[in-house]
């Protein structure tokens, strides 16, 4: 079920990627193009898609469509869904992948933007899954590969509303996969740690990223390891030997001491960002 040029539509295998236009996203596109996919990749981010799906088609000859959608709104999913219809594009790989988060107090971070947080991480991917998975039910074959985060097996003191929100994709994702067993579809949930994407460099300077962490693993390392997971229908993928432990240590230790070792360390992170603001304020 490969994307040929001289393929006919009902024979391509065609993917849908959210969060297309960089990191994580970016890297699980090259990949289904590498192996003859043709790319549906949705982001918010037109020059970002413009740039992707550019180098897709020079490097691999890969058929691409780009649509612009910001999934914070709600009706966002169904407006895709529709539009592929017209399209007459059936799909067959879902990548749930778009996301992102706030960081502070629960009671002092924007309302909107949490709103913004619960449509991306939450809504979205549950609508869309909602929308082509009875398609491909009813074919008897297809895949969902969801990106939630190592976070989703834990809670957290100042980023409340994204580790909920992961921990939601992660036990959604569980769900509809053990319902699918023998139907010819398979779900697979990728949990990453933290990994060097976009996500993190709101504070770059002139645009330029910032070195990259000792912790942090490479985008396209894990889009590997979630890829081989969902080609092979894996339940759960958890890259890196690190986040395994992290995540066996969730489930192992009190749940009031996890909680403390993660305000402990997202207190150190919260002065390390207030001290870089400081440094970075302009003059009066």
């Amino acid at each position: 079920m490969l994307c040929g040029r001289m393929e006919s539509m009902a024979a391509k295998e065609w993917v849908l990627v959210t969060g297309a236009a960089s990191g994580i996203g970016a890297e699980l596109c090259r990949l289904f193009a590498r192996d003859g996919s043709c790319i549906v990749l949705v982001d918010r981010n037109r020059s970002g898609l413009e740039k992707t799906s550019a180098g897709l088609a020079g490097e691999f000859g890969a058929q691409t469509i780009s649509l612009v959608y910001d999934l914070s709104f709600q009706e966002a999913p169904e407006q895709i869904y529709r539009d592929l219809q017209i399209r007459s594009i059936e799909v067959d790989v879902l990548v749930n992948n778009a996301g992102f988060g706030t960081f502070g107090n629960f009671w002092e971070t924007d309302l909107r933007r949490d709103q913004a947080l619960i449509n991306v991480n939450i809504m979205a991917p549950m609508l869309l899954t909602k929308l082509f998975l009875p398609s491909m039910v009813k074919r008897g074959r297809g895949r969902i590969l969801n990106v939630a985060s190592v976070s989703g097996f834990l809670a957290s003191p100042y980023a409340s509303t994204y580790y909920s929100s992961k921990a939601f994709l992660l036990s959604f994702s569980q769900g509809v996969a053990t319902s699918l067993r023998g139907s010819g579809v398979a779900v697979t949930v990728v949990c990453p740690g933290p990994t060097y994407t976009p996500f993190d460099w709101h504070n770059a300077e002139d645009g330029a990223p910032p070195p990259r962490k000792k912790y942090q693993m490479e985008a396209a390392v894990v889009a590997a390891q979630a890829y081989r997971g969902m080609r092979r229908g894996r339940m759960v993928v958890i890259p890196g030997a690190s986040n395994k432990v992290l995540a066996l240590l969730a489930k192992l230790l009190p749940r009031e001491f996890a909680l403390w070792l993660l305000t402990f360390g997202q207190q150190k992170a919260r002065e390390g960002e207030v001290k870089m603001n400081d440094v970075r304020r302009p003059p009066h």
